[in-house]
């Protein structure tokens, strides 16, 4: 039984092949396992999040297999095994079941009452499930590719010292989410170009944009390669590591940074209908913050908590952009904040 609502892909674009290469999808749980279909293709990534509750948001991907998760809000290890949580990617779908973590007593992604029971998935497609091995880099990684989309799935084991990693895309990647799998405490680094390899940022806390060379090796991407220092967060010794990159292509995806002028109306172009947008200020004691058009504008979840979905006033999703309300969190006067964009299908 399919109990889902269908909001966007990445459709088809002039000039690339984009084939349903992005989709935001909501869904209800209905406290047992279901097979929710409507998606258009089969996803290789799936970032879901309970909307009417507290529980973490859930990360997994198809080269790590559908039920070993991932919690991007937290430091923890990756858990679960194979059928728990997310019991498969399919054709045009994926199945959730109904499971329990030992740290809540709601599950995360099927349970079955009132507004607990509302989910968002926000779903990429790389290769479906097919992975190659990459020795572009120093280290040796294990890739799956969607050149088309600017998306990859990168897999390496650290090493502990300067080195390189291959990350397939055949062109310079612009944003990376990337963690430890197995080492508790080091949370989410996060690579954007705008804002330089000296640079970065944690997805999971509320620390501003900080100077640190080693986690990158104050080096910018290449078309084949990621650079990693000896930061123990991005790279420590036989530690496994997972990567997702993606870098700007036109017309279905943008990632950059811009600066908030304190005034509700503050566009930002991106040259397409963003369906998904992370904005997060560069400013410590600050949220990361999602929306997307399948939930509506002004509704918002934070990347960095457990927190339900809120109302965040005047934010909206544009033909072109989106556009800030006079609020410090993205659009506080001479603020720099960054963001990444994915297009809506029309």
């Amino acid at each position: 039984m399919s109990l889902n609502k269908r909001l966007f892909t990445g459709g088809q674009l002039p000039g690339a092949t984009l084939e349903n290469a992005f989709s935001a999808y909501i869904y209800d749980g209905n406290g047992s396992s279901q097979s929710l279909t409507g998606l258009g293709f089969k996803p290789d990534l799936l970032w879901i999040k309970q909307r009417g509750g507290d529980n973490p948001h859930l990360l997994m991907d198809s080269s790590r297999g559908a039920g070993i998760l991932l919690t991007p809000n937290t430091t923890a290890n990756e858990s679960g095994n194979s059928g728990n949580f997310v019991g498969s990617f399919d054709n045009d779908g994926f199945q959730v079941n109904r499971n329990y973590l030992s740290y809540t007593a709601h599950d995360t992604t099927n349970y079955g009452v009132g507004d607990a029971a509302k989910y968002v998935a926000w779903a990429w497609r790389a290769n479906e499930g097919t992975t190659s091995s990459n020795s572009d880099g120093n280290i040796a990684s294990t890739v799956q590719v969607n050149s088309a989309a600017g998306f990859s799935i990168v897999q390496f084991t650290g090493s502990g010292s300067n080195t390189t990693v291959g990350h397939g895309l055949g062109a310079a990647p612009d944003f990376i989410l990337m963690t430890n799998r197995t080492r508790n405490g080091y949370g989410w680094y996060v690579y954007n170009s705008a804002s330089g390899p000296t640079k970065n940022m944690v997805l999971n806390t509320r620390d501003g944009l900080a100077t640190n060379a080693a986690a990158w090796n104050n080096t910018a991407t290449t078309a084949t390669t990621f650079s990693l220092g000896t930061e123990t967060g991005t790279n420590s010794n036989n530690y496994p590591y997972i990567a997702y990159c993606w870098h700007s292509v036109p017309g279905y995806s943008k990632f950059g940074t811009y600066t908030g002028t304190g005034s509700s109306g503050h566009t930002i172009d991106v040259g397409f209908q963003p369906g998904f947008v992370i904005v997060r200020s560069t400013a410590s004691s600050e949220d990361w913050l999602m929306f997307d058009s399948a939930r509506g504008n002004n509704k918002v979840i934070y990347a960095n908590s457990n927190a339900e979905e809120a109302t965040y006033n005047t934010f909206g999703l544009t033909s072109t952009g989106f556009e800030l309300p006079q609020w410090g969190s993205s659009n506080g006067n001479g603020q720099t904040y960054i963001y990444a964009a994915w297009r809506e299908a029309t």
